[in-house]
């Protein structure tokens, strides 16, 4: 039986700079695609959450010298800090 996917619960993509990053995100996503954004704090790190009724994509800063699998090191991770 197939299964229709209506949303993803949201994505966390780490950055290197907030400053590229966010004018990027800001256009990509709010302007051409109408999220919502807001800012908040986790673990002391800032975030900035683009999102809808369906979906939340969150940037938030690297940390140095982490490797790419660390949920701080630059990429895409998962909801439990892992990488993909």
């Amino acid at each position: 039986m197939p299964v229709e996917v209506l949303g993803i619960d949201h994505v966390y993509i780490a950055v290197r700079s907030r400053a590229t990053s966010e004018p990027f995100y800001d256009h990509l996503l709010q302007d051409a695609l109408g999220f919502r954004k807001n800012h908040f704090e986790l673990g002391g790190d800032p975030h900035i959450q683009y999102y809808n009724r369906q979906f939340g994509f969150v940037i938030r800063p690297t940390r140095p010298g982490l490797p790419a699998d660390h949920a701080y090191g630059a990429g895409r991770h998962r909801q439990d800090g892992g990488y993909r």
